[in-house]
């Protein structure tokens, strides 16, 4: 299912930042807890300000801004691919522009900036990383009203070879308790140590140091003024 203007199809989760309000739902209802629906409400407000907007930014036009790149070839072995990014608005000037490979953003997760332009057109180039495999290129622009234009996606298969990451690790497993209220684990420890090994065949090189911590003396209970252990 995806939401249709003008001829035009896009995926509901484009209007996610917006439009996504769980607490709205909620509260219109009328069956869940204040607190419930108080929670949601600042889960939206923190997503806001992490990806720079505000609410009272937003319009309820649907008029939207217009971004291209060129088509790529289906496959490549480079482990870059370089595009030339064109983004325009008829009636508004550009914000930001927004781009993702496999879902994950390039450069600054609020966008490259086009404020400084004080434009409705933009050109840029912009290189996304490659992963070995297929690839999602996705790119977007927002203009002044924050209304994001139609994601752009290419499909793009990198054929270069696979090259095991560098890894540090932290494993860690408690298998003795100091308070007798809490069963020992006799497999913890080891569990955190098969762990590090596993995770050794998956990395080129990996930084892991093992440490075994001494048998804690048992304690009969817990004094009250101290919290319990999680």
């Amino acid at each position: 299912m995806k939401i249709t203007n003008r001829g035009q199809a896009y995926p509901f989760e484009q209007f996610d930042l917006q439009l996504h309000r769980p607490d709205i739902g909620l509260s219109r209802i009328g069956y869940a807890p204040k607190s419930l629906i108080e929670s949601y409400a600042r889960l939206y407000r923190s997503r806001l300000e992490r990806m720079g907007f505000e609410s009272r930014e937003f319009k309820p036009d649907f008029h939207l801004p217009v971004v291209k790149f060129p088509k790529t070839e289906p496959s490549t072995s480079e482990r870059r691919i370089t595009l030339q990014i064109v983004a325009s608005d008829e009636q508004l000037k550009l914000d930001r522009l927004l781009a993702w490979v496999n879902d994950v953003p390039v450069g600054p997760i609020k966008g490259l900036s086009l404020d400084n332009r004080n434009s409705r057109t933009a050109s840029m180039s912009l290189e996304f990383p490659l992963m070995p495999g297929p690839n999602k290129i996705q790119v977007s622009v927002v203009n002044s009203n924050n209304v994001e234009s139609h994601r752009e996606t290419r499909e793009i298969e990198c054929t270069a070879p696979s090259v095991k990451p560098d890894l540090c690790l932290v494993a860690v497993g408690a298998s003795a308790y100091t308070h007798t209220q809490f069963d020992s684990l006799p497999y913890a420890a080891k569990d955190a140590r098969d762990l590090a090994a596993f995770m050794e065949k998956l990395a080129e090189r990996v930084e892991y140091e093992g440490r075994t911590a001494p048998q804690p003396p048992r304690a009969s209970a817990r004094p009250s003024d101290q919290p319990a252990p999680t």
